[in-house]
């Protein structure tokens, strides 16, 4: 038996502890729909409406998304979303541009990336998505 509160099912909760959005999940239930979903969870599961430590699997990013978002409204990784993973010509292009070469194969926007500063030839290992968010990042 349950006593839904008025209030909660006004607000769209759900009358039903068990069918609504916020419902207790099986945490290893949780953790695979996160996998399915692009994300390694590094901690443990704490509740569908709480941020929760996780890594992107496209591009390595650390993250903290809520369950819910992800599974309920198909959320990705913010940065994969904004930035994407990336594409290797276009990263190596980038990357030229903001004046430098670079001198390893492209892993992802997220991890440093050895490469030749054509200005001062000093080598360096910026961040693709640092140089294309703020532009020339040799020190």
């Amino acid at each position: 038996m349950i006593y839904p509160n008025r209030n909660n099912v006004m607000n769209g909760q759900g009358a039903c502890i068990w069918c609504a959005p916020n419902a207790p999940k099986n945490p290893e239930e949780a953790k695979a729909a996160m996998l399915e979903h692009g994300f390694i969870a590094l901690v443990d599961f704490l509740g569908t409406g709480k941020p929760w430590l996780s890594q992107c699997v496209a591009a390595g990013h650390i993250v903290a998304p809520r369950y819910d978002n992800v599974t309920g409204r198909k959320g990705g990784c913010r940065f994969c979303k904004r930035y994407g993973p990336g594409d290797p010509h276009e990263a190596v292009a980038d990357m030229r541009a903001a004046g430098f070469r670079p001198l390893e194969p492209f892993k992802n926007i997220a991890s440093p990336w050895l490469s030749l500063c054509e200005r001062c030839t000093k080598t360096s290992t910026p961040r693709l998505n640092n140089v294309r968010t703020r532009g020339e990042c040799c020190q």
